[in-house]
């Protein structure tokens, strides 16, 4: 009978270090889970400000600049002109930050210093959605894209798209991204990007703009 306890006991001591080493092992991959998750979202954050503060973007700057047209007009320089149009260089984000994109059929403009270049605004419409919680009010500008921003900000949407798939963001995740993802995810930038965006990643900002944006 002695025996008998000594084995019963052996046995429930393993069957308990076993259980415990389970139960152990998975809280720590549960743990790694959850902070690998809240990583991905700050990386991919990281990632959106690079993007956005890239200088690849330029505006058109001159007399009733509101009213002017890009794809009608030559390329303007890139020198401040005290009377005719410039363009002034800016950030991406001061394209993604303004009012609707209308890209015109043929979205390519020329070469501005050496950089292949979109129009991603042809005209402010003056009754467009204006995205005011974002600019405070500033005006909007026609204005153009190089086709690095451009495709830049379609590589980092394919990011997040993908890390979304792959369940590596957690709603908290997708939360710290919302104020980058908005400004990509209306129905006019979709238009303006075209299929340089995968399936995947459209299907993405829309599922994202039905939970996020409504």
């Amino acid at each position: 009978m002695a025996l008998e306890a000594i084995v019963a006991n052996a046995s429930a001591l393993l069957i308990g270090a076993i259980t415990g080493g389970v139960l152990g092992a998975l809280v720590t991959g549960l743990i790694w889970w959850f902070d690998r998750r809240t990583q991905t979202a700050r990386e991919l954050l990281s990632e959106a400000m690079i993007v956005y503060s890239r200088r690849e973007a330029w505006i058109l700057e001159g007399p009733d600049y509101e009213g002017r047209k890009l794809s009608v007009m030559d390329v303007p320089s890139t020198e401040y002109s005290l009377r005719g149009y410039w363009l002034r260089e800016v950030e991406v984000r001061a394209m993604c930050d303004e009012s609707k994109w209308n890209s015109p059929p043929t979205q390519y403009y020329g070469f501005i210093e050496g950089r292949r270049v979109w129009i991603v605004r042809d005209i402010v419409v003056k009754d467009s959605q204006a995205y005011s919680t974002w600019t405070g009010g500033v005006p909007a500008h026609p204005g153009i894209i190089s086709l690095r921003g451009h495709d830049e900000l379609c590589c980092w949407i394919e990011r997040v798209a993908s890390a979304n798939r792959r369940w590596s963001l957690s709603r908290y995740g997708l939360e710290m991204l919302r104020t980058s993802l908005i400004p990509v995810a209306t129905e006019d930038r979709l238009e303006v990007f075209g299929n340089r965006l995968s399936p995947g990643a459209r299907e993405f900002l829309l599922w994202f703009r039905r939970k996020h944006m409504a």
